[in-house]
């Protein structure tokens, strides 16, 4: 039975990074919860969390299913098409007057809502004013692996003292992020080896991670040695203190922050023309990519469902034999410049057809390159020379694309 200890400590559990499917009612009977929660890693399918709504949902009320993610500042998204300031209430009313049984539920404190209409943001929102202050929450909460851990253990840090460090780019998450942890408390890296291989796993593999040893020089200084490539690193430093600023002002003393490489015993700052690129990174965790599976199924002749958008420079691909859980899987993927989605067919030459319900310039182009970035895997090759076909209500083709002459062009 899910309860609200059941709820309390499974908020206590969560860590920067984390994401879970959550649903929630605008009008929760009196024994029953207004919000479940369950972690995502523990639930891939969707299956536990469709049992538990089962046995919670009231007679009245607007129910909603999405998707919540821990952000780098601690702040709990939850991310929806039905949710509405109504929820909010909802779950604010709840918590409050549970919290001195179940502490943990002040956790909820840092929530912000997110309302998606056919997977495009569509409102954002926070709790009402009243329910804002800290003081009506009590005791701090928080959720583990925050941005302002790594500036407390920078700050309690003396001088020469050292850490172990790793920058992330936002990739997949809303925001970037910075971790370090004191060589004193962790002189085998055991700790922070676990917390970057969780978090890596949690932002997805689409973020950059310069990792290393860090050494405080001064009261508000800091030397940064990679272990790996740490081209670009100052963008997204600053990035970080951009980020970060108003609600946490020290992050900004991490402008006086120098990445420096080894080399014949010498520090050479790594902007340096003359210091050649660091080789032998260390080697990405051997992972079945996500997309072999599905992939497997629709050789098998199972029907396979896609999502495809593109953000910048940077593109995503996600693929599922359930409608249901794909859009799931689409809601908890950051705000993309376009987008489309819909079903894969064999063509009679054998290949793939991305067939569309939504509009996308140069998908193929963004296929393609999309494509060269991935690691090689077994069922990757089934789509080289995939074509696009959008088609409206009836099933009509309005637009077909496909480029031959690319596609030979990679391997």
């Amino acid at each position: 039975m899910y309860t609200k200890s059941t709820l309390a400590s499974q908020l206590s559990k969560l860590a920067v990074g984390d994401q879970f499917w959550f649903w929630s009612t605008s009008n929760a009977e009196p024994a029953k919860l207004p919000l479940i929660i369950q972690p995502m890693s523990e639930d891939e399918d969707m299956i536990k969390i469709h049992q538990l709504v089962k046995s919670s949902r009231s007679l009245n009320g607007i129910e909603c299913l999405g998707v919540g993610r821990v952000l780098v500042d601690g702040t709990l998204q939850l991310q929806a098409e039905r949710i509405a300031p109504v929820h909010a209430v909802e779950i604010a009313m709840w918590a409050l007057g549970n919290r001195l049984t179940s502490p943990d539920l002040s956790i909820l404190r840092s929530a912000r809502f997110v309302c998606q209409l056919d997977g495009e943001e569509v409102m954002q929102f926070g709790y009402p004013p009243a329910f804002q202050p800290a003081a009506v929450w009590g005791r701090e909460r928080n959720v583990k692996g925050r941005i302002q851990e790594t500036l407390t253990v920078i700050s309690d840090m003396k001088k020469n003292d050292e850490g172990w460090f790793a920058l992330f780019d936002s990739g997949d998450m809303p925001q970037p992020h910075f971790i370090v942890w004191a060589a004193k408390d962790d002189p085998e890296m055991h700790g922070f080896k676990a917390e970057f291989i969780r978090y890596r796993e949690r932002s997805l593999p689409d973020s950059t991670a310069i990792v290393g040893m860090l050494k405080k020089v001064g009261a508000d200084k800091i030397l940064l040695t990679p272990f790996n490539n740490a081209d670009g690193w100052r963008p997204i430093m600053n990035n970080v203190i951009a980020t970060f600023s108003a609600a946490c002002p020290e992050v900004k003393a991490l402008q006086k922050a120098e990445m420096f490489a080894v080399q014949k015993d010498q520090l050479i700052a790594w902007e340096n023309p003359i210091r050649k690129t660091l080789e032998n990174p260390p080697d990405k965790p051997n992972k079945t990519n996500k997309l072999a599976l599905p992939l497997k199924q629709f050789a098998a002749g199972e029907a396979i469902y896609f999502w495809f958008g593109k953000r910048g420079t940077k593109s995503r691909l996600l693929l599922d034999s359930d409608r249901k859980r794909l859009k799931a899987k689409a809601q908890a993927a950051p705000k993309m410049d376009q987008f489309t989605r819909g079903s894969l067919e064999t063509n009679k030459n054998g290949g793939i057809d991305f067939i569309g319900r939504r509009p996308y310039t140069n998908f193929v182009n963004d296929l393609i390159a999309w494509y060269q970035q991935q690691p090689p895997f077994e069922e990757l090759g089934k789509l080289h020379g995939s074509r696009f076909i959008q088609r409206d209500s009836n099933g009509k083709p309005v637009d077909r694309q496909r480029n031959p002459q690319a596609w030979n062009q990679v391997k």
